[in-house]
């Protein structure tokens, strides 16, 4: 079925190629390219009841902007891993549901898996197209629980994994994560962080960042060490 989706245009790699390769994103752009992201997957529908129904839009972090990024990373990983159409398209519903209702801080991973995982099957229960999907979505969903439990078995989960972690490389990142991220970790802990404090946790995390492909680690390899400088002279800055 969705063969038939990427018939009679351009390769599935080459399309999102000439997607992601245009100007510098900014937030704007990223909407427009998540747009057509869907429209070419048939996902329309599924972003749409994501954003009616979900509670979590606007957490400070694991809001609908991280989800947006989660989407756009997870095509860019797809078509460069050069992942089947198909697989494509349940990767992507994955993405869109893989933060469903997070609760900002206010409870473990484990219970916003489950609150995520009640959004999809929702969804999916009431959407003939995509219920077939719905067993393998489940388990890229529960591959994104953080700390992690599990290795990634499969190219998809490997894939969802990485863009789970990219949010260095998307515009807004010093708000995203030195606001947002700062913000539920605060939640969680009940304790208020120094610019210092989030800065040293920002900089272990990403030095133990395990990159799962191979279009991960050759991203890594030409950015990665240069975010973490960007990071390290935000004390200066602050």
């Amino acid at each position: 079925m969705t063969g038939a989706i990427v018939s009679g245009r351009k390769s599935s790699r080459a399309w999102h190629e000439s997607l992601l390769a245009r100007a510098k994103p900014t937030r704007t752009r990223i909407k427009d390219r998540v747009a057509a992201i869907l429209a070419r997957h048939e996902l329309v529908a599924a972003y749409s009841y994501f954003v009616e129904h979900n509670p979590g839009n606007d957490q400070p972090y694991h809001n609908r902007y991280h989800t947006d990024c989660m989407i756009l990373n997870c095509a860019a990983g797809a078509a460069d891993m050069r992942l089947a159409p198909e697989e494509t398209r349940i990767l992507l519903l994955s993405a869109i549901f893989h933060d469903f209702g997070h609760s900002g801080g206010k409870y473990q991973d484990d219970h916003n898996i489950e609150v995520a995982l009640e959004g999809l099957t929702a969804y999916c229960g009431s959407s003939e197209s995509l219920r077939g999907y719905l067993t393998e979505a489940v388990e890229l969903v529960k591959s994104t629980r953080f700390p992690y439990v599990t290795e990634p078995q499969t190219l998809s989960q490997k894939i969802i994994r990485d863009a789970d972690q990219m949010q260095m490389y998307m515009p807004g990142w010093k708000k995203q994560i030195f606001t947002g991220m700062r913000k539920e970790i605060e939640i969680a802990s009940g304790k208020e962080l120094t610019l210092s404090d989030m800065i040293r946790i920002q900089l272990k995390f990403m030095a133990e960042v395990q990159w799962q492909t191979a279009w991960a680690q050759e991203r890594a390899k030409n950015q990665w060490g240069g975010l973490m400088e960007k990071v390290k002279s935000l004390a200066v800055e602050g």
